[in-house]
């Protein structure tokens, strides 16, 4: 039985094109179906950091180099988010869509992002890393559903 103070209206899909994210896709559907919800999709395009070729570049002043590897990221995104509204579509369910740039990290401006729109619920897909990388590395979904305000669904 369903407590009658939970309604969901605005889900966001913290997608970035993998597996595990299009596992989530499906839940957020199906939830959004249920729910007569809406979802937006959110994917955090990786930022410039220093270090690495591209970082270095920039660093030096090679602006074209780092607006090529911006341009080609959000293409590739853009891609894959085109088969998401396909999906949306077809399933009658309202999608909006959003790309931002990582300002900080991805789990933070996923965590802006729901806060800011109020969103009821986030879905995310996990992507299965190792002990040694999650211990190295973090998790953008461990670091979601640690400091989220609302509800996390992880989809593995």
């Amino acid at each position: 039985m369903r407590p009658n103070n939970v309604k969901i209206n605005k889900i966001l899909l913290a997608m970035d094109g993998s597996e595990p994210s299009f596992r989530a896709l499906e839940y957020a559907m199906h939830l959004a179906k249920v729910e007569d919800a809406e979802v937006t999709v959110v994917h955090v395009l990786e930022n410039i950091r220093p270090g690495g070729v591209v970082g270095l570049r920039a660093r030096y002043g090679d602006i074209r180099l780092v607006k090529g590897f911006l341009k080609y990221s959000e293409d590739l995104a853009r891609s894959w988010i085109k088969n998401v509204e396909e999906e949306a579509e077809r399933n009658g369910v309202r999608l909006r869509t959003e790309i931002l740039l990582d300002q900080s990290s991805k789990a933070e401006e996923i965590l802006k992002y729901a806060e800011k729109n109020k969103m009821d619920v986030i879905i995310t897909g996990r992507r299965g890393l190792t002990r040694l990388k999650k211990l190295i590395l973090g998790s953008v979904a461990n670091a979601v559903i640690g400091n989220a305000k609302c509800p996390v669904l992880l989809v593995k």
